[in-house]
């Protein structure tokens, strides 16, 4: 079952903005660094503060919170993708979140998320990329998250790329997918840790949560 197109753009999007040389990507407006004042504006719709080791995102309006490791986050703009809400990276770690297709929230989580998957495996195979098979873990903070490795060559440059997905319902009843990407050339050192990136995407993906819109974070 294919519903989800708008998610497939999307990841054809990063998977480009990932694979190609850095000098032939677009800069990003960075953020500011540690020590300087809290509550700045991030993007058009959400706000960050910055902790010892994390970098916190409110998107109070939207009914956002993520928390992202580190400060070196850039934020990038979402409005090539119809319900986006954010995109940042800090490379080689993406995130996006981005707002199903209406009607998305009659589905249980875990057959959304099988969707999102279906629909993405159809269309990247057919640009010719390779994606493997999704596993399916409850996280330590609640979240059902779909984990994936897809392969590929963009402009003759081969990539490595660990996913995960999940997703969360707002106060309409629909839901927001969260994305999260690791992407690397092929060749790099960071696949000698495989298995340590896909802990770290996938924790990623843990710590993404809906408000009520204002401020607090109901059970997810």
């Amino acid at each position: 079952m294919q519903r989800l197109p708008r998610v497939a753009v999307l990841l054809l999007l990063s998977c480009n903005r990932a694979a190609v040389p850095a000098k032939s990507a677009p800069e990003a407006p960075a953020l500011a660094k540690a020590g300087d004042s809290p509550g700045a504006r991030f993007s058009q719709h959400c706000q960050y503060k910055l902790s010892q080791d994390a970098t916190l995102l409110a998107c109070r309006e939207r009914e956002v919170l993520v928390i992202l490791p580190g400060h070196d986050w850039q934020a990038d703009d979402a409005a090539a993708v119809p319900g986006g809400l954010l995109f940042a990276e800090s490379a080689p770690l993406r995130i996006s979140i981005v707002a199903a297709e209406p009607g998305e929230g009659r589905y249980a989580l875990g057959e959304h998320l099988t969707a999102v998957y279906d629909g993405l495996a159809a269309v990247l195979a057919r640009q010719g990329f390779d994606v493997g098979k999704p596993h399916v873990e409850q996280m330590p903070n609640g979240h059902l998250v779909l984990a994936y490795e897809m392969s590929g060559s963009i402009e003759g440059m081969a990539f490595r790329s660990l996913n995960a997905w999940t997703a969360l319902k707002r106060s309409n009843g629909e839901y927001y997918d969260y994305h999260v990407s690791y992407t690397q050339p092929a060749d790099h050192a960071d696949w000698q840790d495989a298995d340590g990136v896909l802990r770290l995407t996938k924790k990623v993906a843990d710590a993404f949560f809906v408000t009520d819109g204002h401020g607090n974070t109901p059970p997810q």
